[in-house]
């Protein structure tokens, strides 16, 4: 199978872009279902047990999960939903935005779009480990923790407005550094694995064979996808 350069004609750039930013978007979504599982659904986390009676639910600094030990589904489940929208977030506009400007084809150009090179993406899979844990702290993940409380009953509508509104007007400052320092360590391994396997991805999307632009990189990409989130249930279901 032949993964060279792909060629696109003058009026055919929309299609491969969409299909770059969607490979790409997919892939960094779902490891960042993995980084969420590895760090708030593993036995070592800490966040499966039950706050104490004592624990005030409004005392956000204090991120325990006060809920009982059968929601561990409905948290998993909450919990990577964030982790997917955060991923996502991150990296579709990026790749859209990378993926480049519509070339100016010339009779002496080789008419041809170049996949970009292992450091590039390695540099991608730093930046998206970085960044990931500063995101996802800084408003998905107090999100999620609030809407987890709301549907065990634990707090109100009104609370949940109220608890969106500080995010809103300033808490998700801290949010970001306070929560997203647990994320550190999974965000390191999901920038790893991001590098490495956003490169792969890019170089069948860039091919030359339409079969491996259009079907062979979606299956890959799929293919990772689940390898990641696997890894992690299977990090998380670990004694």
């Amino acid at each position: 199978m032949s993964i060279q350069n792909m060629q696109i004609p003058e009026n055919q750039m929309a299609w491969p872009r969409k299909r770059f930013t969607g490979t790409i978007g997919l892939y960094g979504a779902c490891l960042g279902i993995a980084a969420i599982l590895i760090s708030f659904m593993s036995p070592e986390s800490g966040f499966l047990e039950s706050a104490p009676d004592t624990q005030q639910v409004s005392n956000m600094s204090n991120y325990v999960w006060q809920t009982a030990q059968d929601t561990t589904l409905l948290r998993a489940i909450i919990l990577s939903v964030c982790g997917f929208i955060g991923g996502a977030f991150i990296t579709i506009p990026v790749a859209y935005w990378w993926f480049g400007k519509k070339p100016t084809f010339t009779a002496y150009s080789k008419k041809t779009l170049d996949s970009r090179g292992v450091p590039a993406w390695l540099m991608m899979g730093l930046m998206y480990g970085l960044i990931f844990p500063l995101v996802v702290g800084a408003y998905f993940l107090p999100f999620g923790r609030e809407f987890i409380l709301f549907l065990t009953g634990l707090t109100s509508v009104p609370d949940l407005v109220i608890s969106q509104t500080d995010l809103f007007t300033g808490k998700w400052i801290r949010f970001m550094f306070v929560v997203g320092a647990r994320l550190l360590f999974a965000g390191i391994f999901a920038g790893f694995a991001f590098g490495p396997g956003a490169w792969i991805i890019d170089k069948f999307v860039s091919s030359d064979n339409q079969k491996s632009s259009r079907f062979t990189s979606w299956i890959i990409t799929f293919a990772m996808s689940s390898g990641v989130i696997l890894f992690a249930l299977i990090w998380v279901s670990g004694d």
